[in-house]
C-alpha cells in the first residue's frame, strides 16, 4: 500500500530528479544482493545515494513487516 499527496509544485521538483539520466546510469546486482536488500538484509547500499530517495529501513517482525522507509539523502 502507497499513500502520497500530490502537492501542486510537484512538476517543478519532479523535474530536477533527471529520471532517465538517472535510469541510464543503473547497475546490474546478481540474485544474492539482490534478496539482501529486498528483504533488509543488506546494512549498505550497492550505491552511495546522493541527492535523492534512499531506503534507509526494513521493519522486521509485526504488523508493520515489511514496511520499507525512505529519505531524502542529499549530495
Amino acid at each position: 500500500m502507497f499513500e502520497a499527496e500530490i502537492q501542486p509544485t510537484w512538476r517543478e521538483i519532479a523535474s530536477r530528479w533527471n529520471l532517465f539520466e538517472r535510469l541510464e546510469g543503473r547497475m546490474a546486482i546478481d540474485r544474492v544482493t539482490y534478496e539482501a536488500l529486498h528483504k533488509g538484509l543488506a546494512r549498505e547500499s550497492v550505491i552511495t545515494p546522493q541527492g535523492e530517495f534512499a531506503l534507509v529501513d526494513v521493519a522486521g517482525q509485526g504488523l508493520d513487516e515489511g514496511m520499507r522507509t525512505y529519505a531524502w539523502v542529499e549530495d
